[in-house]
């Protein structure tokens, strides 16, 4: 049966009995609440107590009928959500009852739900007016009427008075049903105002790239990392299950090592310039405990001096609270990267959602780099040249607890794109417990090799021999990395690279065994130390296959770091100040005025690295310094690292000295 809603002022009389209360009960369920001129002309606003505040209009529990409503083209269940494009707006509502006896009368009543009122809502005869948002509810009653042969009361009289007068059926109306539908009225959200500058910036530095404080015994602060002697380091360390030992606290980013050796200088004061120049409202450089996992720097509260805190999520939300857009754009480079990952798989739908619009990782191993090997087992790229300050082998001990450096070991992804092993031998005497091992190319046997499954390594090592790690945060390396391999950004949320290539970076290890037995300053038993495996596909640090690993969509801008450098300003830039450079800090400024101050973005061209290296070691304790035909040096000199020639590296390794230098410049050492 399908009935055209028509008010009728039955369904008023219906719904009076439902409602008779007690002021007190009123006051706690609301009203029912008909308009001025609704029972006659002129007559005033009328409020009903409602009595059941859980069946304010007293619906039918087991309904013989059924009930549907057509508003407009949309059919109306309960809870059902209407979106409406504007308002004030009239449609045609439909009631369509199954079941219902042809005797029956129909009659839908439409209540606007306010503060706990229900007002009616006045409709034409077929069309409902509907002028505010909110929560609506359609009351519909079903009167049966029935034919009786039992005579009427009144029948009855006449029947005595006038006795010749035939019987005739009596009609009646059986109790109602009633049927009550809610449904909610929305209009979309408002378009959001047009943005007068780019996102907010929030940068997070890499590992290594807070500095870290204690307080001593007097309540001076004490500053542990950069440290300044080498029982600094000791005061980072951690326990085995990855707790601090000490009441460490962060509060600054790095811009110089000691004043002298950039690292974030530059970029920060980039980032400075856009802020007066209004391009971004704001940025925060976030430093980090960069110890812990990234989840944990990600999640849980970072200790500031005099035990407060600081969150970083709180932190993303206070920049858009302010920002130009109301969202923020997170730079990371390195291990920031791996950090902003965790940060929005944990939050991205949920606090964050719609506050973050983009994600530049500038460097960011996502996949591990075979680097971390180097520096987990020796010390690679740890402590400071000739160990002056500190030692690597002190930095090797502390790191091992340390969650946050695992990360950056190869995952299992990382195998699946590279072609090269990490790790293998000379097949030597000397490289045996190494080779039990085999040639190591997938996660597995990196895992067997790093924990030493088939104990073949030394427990009393040299910086020279593998340290064996620590089991638990191996395996909760691989579990946070099964999930930033795999993670895809929430909607909304751009994502974009930086992959720096072209210099040389290492892609493995491989162990030999070295003799001497005529210089007194040599070992005079064979000995085994590993060397490096290098490629030109990286920036120093991280490999070109892992700072390109996000999978989905994605634009990547890949720099050449050696052509890069050969400009005018000879800058050689590398991974740890590769924010420094002018075509990374060109590329970041233009995705963060796109679309915001301008229409495109400004990718820099790809070009196939063909650059190629001679790498030259010393493998006894001898200074390693070239001077090419201008005077430019790599290597140290007076004591203090230079890496002057375009392209060129110098760093220690397991006790021996290597010079990296571009063919084709012409060098002596």
């Amino acid at each position: 049966m399908k009935q055209t809603r028509m008010y009728m002022i039955g369904t008023f009389v219906v719904l009076c009995g439902c409602f008779g209360v007690t002021s007190s009960a009123a006051a706690s369920c609301g009203d029912v609440v008909y308009p001025e001129g609704f029972f006659d002309e002129g007559s005033l606003e009328e409020r009903t107590p409602i009595e059941n505040c859980d069946d304010p209009f007293g619906e039918t529990i087991e309904p013989v009928t059924g009930v549907t409503y057509l508003l407009g083209t949309t059919t109306i269940s309960e809870g059902s959500e209407i979106l409406l494009a504007e308002l004030p707006v009239t449609v045609e509502l439909e009631t369509n009852v199954e079941h219902s006896p042809k005797s029956a009368t129909v009659l839908t009543d439409v209540y606007h739900l306010v503060e706990g009122d229900y007002y009616f809502v006045q409709p034409d005869a077929h069309e409902l007016t509907i002028t505010a948002t909110g929560t609506y509810v359609l009351v519909t009653t079903i009167n049966e009427l029935i034919f009786s042969e039992r005579p009427s009361w009144l029948e009855s009289l006449w029947s005595i008075l006038l006795p010749q007068l035939a019987h005739a059926q009596s009609q009646e109306f059986i109790s109602p049903e009633i049927h009550v539908t809610t449904f909610m009225v929305s209009l979309p959200p408002p378009p959001e105002p047009e943005a007068t500058g780019a996102s907010s910036v929030l940068f997070l530095p890499g590992l290594q790239a807070s500095r870290l404080y204690l307080e001593d015994g007097d309540g001076d602060e004490n500053r542990i990392w950069e440290p300044n002697i080498d029982a600094d380091v000791e005061k980072l360390a951690m326990t085995e299950n990855g707790s601090s030992v000490y009441q460490v606290y962060k509060k600054d980013v790095l811009d110089e090592v000691y004043g002298v050796d950039n690292v974030y200088k530059g970029f920060l004061k980039h980032l400075h310039n856009l802020q007066d120049d209004k391009v971004i409202k704001a940025y925060y450089p976030f430093a980090y405990d960069w110890r812990y996992d990234v989840f944990d720097v990600a999640t849980r509260p970072v200790r500031l001096k005099d035990n407060q805190t600081q969150s970083l999520v709180n932190k993303v939300l206070d920049l858009a609270e302010e920002s130009y857009t109301g969202k923020v754009t997170i730079v990371a480079h390195s291990n920031g990267g791996l950090v902003a990952k965790a940060l929005l798989h944990e939050f991205g739908e949920s606090e964050l959602a719609n506050k973050v619009d983009k994600l530049i990782m500038v460097g960011t191993p996502q996949l591990g780099t075979p680097k971390a090997i180097g520096s987990l087992l020796h010390g690679l790229d740890q402590g400071t040249p000739l160990g002056l300050i500190i030692n690597r082998a002190t930095v090797r001990e502390v790191s091992r607890n340390m969650p946050g450096a695992y990360a950056l070991l190869p995952s299992a992804k990382y195998f699946e794109l590279a072609t090269d092993v990490v790790v293998t031998t000379d097949g030597s005497e000397m490289a045996q417990s190494i080779a039990a091992y085999g040639d190591i190319q997938t996660a597995a046997a990196l895992r067997s090799f790093l924990l030493d499954d088939k104990d073949r390594l030394d427990d009393a090592v040299t910086i020279n021999d593998p340290l064996t790690l620590n089991p638990l945060m191996v395996e909760s390396a691989i579990a946070s990395h099964n999930i930033l391999d795999n993670w895809v950004a929430p909607e909304g949320v751009e994502v974009y690279e930086v992959v720096g290539t072209g210099l040389p970076t290492v892609k493995g290890l491989e162990y030999r065994e070295f003799s001497c037995n005529t210089n007194p300053f040599c070992t005079i038993k064979p000995f085994m130390k590993p060397i490096p495996l290098e490629t030109n596909q990286g920036d120093q640090t991280v490999v070109a296959i892992s700072a390109s690993g996000y999978r989905d969509n994605k634009i990547t801008a890949y720099i050449d770091l050696k052509a890069d450098g050969e400009g005018l300003t000879r800058s050689n830039r590398e991974h740890k100040d590769l924010t420094d450079s002018k075509t990374v800090q060109d590329f970041i400024t233009s995705v963060l005025k796109y679309p915001y101050l301008a229409d495109s973005i400004h990718v820099p061209e790809f070009t196939e690295v063909s650059t190629s290296y001679t790498i030259i070691g010393g493998h006894s304790p001898i200074t390693l310094t070239a001077t090419d035909n201008q005077g430019n040096q790599v290597g140290i000199v007076d004591g203090e690292v230079r890496q002057d020639i375009t392209g060129s590296q110098y760093f220690e390794f397991a006790g021996s000295k290597y010079l990296v230098i571009p063919n084709g410049v012409d060098y002596t050492v």
